[in-house]
C-alpha cells in the first residue's frame, strides 16, 4: 500500500499539483480504500465544502464514490490532463436527534441503543413528517 501512496504522490507532484499531510491544509482530499473510506474522510474532515474528495479504489473495480483505481494509473493522469474529471455535488444530509445532537451524514445514518430494547423514531424532513419506525 505505501508504494501506491507513493506513487500516487509522485503522480500528483508530476501533475503540478503540492501535496500536503495535513487535510486542514489540502484544496483536493484524496481517500484511498472503498466507499466505506471516502465516507469516513469526509466525515474526518468535518464534510469541508472548500475542497474536492477523489475517491481512488484499492481493488480495480470502481465504486459509489471511488472513480479511479489504483491499479490504472493511466486513467487517473489521462482524466486530469485532459481535464475530463466530473465532480459531482453530494447534498449533506444535517440530522438532530430530540432537537439536541446534531450532526451531518452523506448518504445514511444509524441510530443505535446502548439498551437493547425496540424504540420507536418518528423521521422529519424539512419539518414534515416523513415516516414513524
Amino acid at each position: 500500500m505505501d508504494g501506491h501512496i507513493s506513487s500516487l504522490e509522485k503522480l500528483a507532484t508530476d501533475q503540478g499539483f503540492h501535496v500536503v499531510k495535513r487535510a486542514e491544509d489540502a484544496h483536493i482530499i484524496a481517500s484511498i480504500g472503498g466507499d466505506g473510506t471516502f465516507l469516513q474522510a469526509v466525515r474526518k474532515t468535518k464534510f469541508r465544502d472548500d475542497c474536492l474528495y477523489v475517491g481512488v479504489s484499492k481493488s480495480e473495480n470502481t465504486h459509489l464514490y471511488c472513480d479511479f483505481s489504483l491499479e490504472h494509473f493511466d486513467k487517473m493522469i489521462d482524466a486530469m490532463n485532459t481535464e475530463q474529471l466530473e465532480v459531482r455535488k453530494y447534498p449533506i444530509i444535517d440530522v438532530s436527534v430530540d432537537s439536541t445532537n446534531q450532526f451531518h451524514c452523506l448518504n445514511e445514518l444509524s441510530i443505535r441503543s446502548s439498551i437493547i430494547k425496540t424504540f420507536v423514531i418518528d423521521v422529519y424532513i424539512d419539518d414534515f413528517h416523513f415516516e414513524t419506525f
